[in-house]
């Protein structure tokens, strides 16, 4: 796996050992971020749930300004800060040991607002509707988006929250489902 983009483009990503993290195929992301080119440059961005860090690095890659990630576990939280730390980003990130729910519900706003959110929750969990209502203005800019990255066909709502799907784009077995705030032009 590797940055595919920007100013760290080709930089080697380290992932956790083992099956638990499922890190976004390059397709994806490159896919996500051609969707998203207008909105990176100076964006303040939140990887939930980040795996390896890969979202969020890419973002920083291509011109965010600054990027937190969040996981839950020992070896993902290691990982990013070794994939910060070998793509020389490390002084733009802040990682965050705390699962999404806790770190929406404790204060994800002191932080924020973020431009950009990435969700990369594990296929076939079925919590993504309650975690997208837990996004609220606090944490969010008008014309931000969120970005789910899932297996393709997988159920996820229309509107959670103050969130509405505008968008669900497939790429291969994983796709991309995009939401804004409700009442919002992109």
């Amino acid at each position: 796996m590797r940055v595919i983009g920007g100013e760290k483009r080709g930089f080697k990503l380290a992932c956790p050992p083992g099956m638990r993290v499922r890190p976004t195929p390059e397709r994806v992301r490159e896919a996500a971020f051609n969707i998203l080119a207008p909105r990176i440059v100076g964006a303040s961005v939140l990887d939930l749930m980040a795996g390896t860090g890969a979202l969020g690095i890419e973002a920083l890659s291509r011109g965010a300004k600054k990027a937190v990630f969040v996981d839950n576990h020992s070896q993902s939280i290691e990982t990013i800060r070794r994939n910060l730390a070998r793509c020389g980003l490390a002084h733009l990130g802040t990682v965050i040991k705390k699962d999404a729910f806790s770190f929406l519900k404790q204060g994800a706003g002191t932080l924020g607002p973020f431009d950009l959110i990435f969700i990369d929750p594990p296929y076939g969990w079925k919590k993504l509707p309650q975690l997208l209502r837990l996004i609220s203005t606090s944490d969010f800019k008008p014309e931000s988006l969120v970005v789910v990255e899932q297996a393709f066909g997988a159920e996820v709502p229309l509107a959670a929250g103050q969130l509405l799907q505008f968008q669900r784009r497939r790429y291969g077995n994983s796709e991309l489902v995009l939401y804004r705030l409700k009442n919002k032009n992109i």
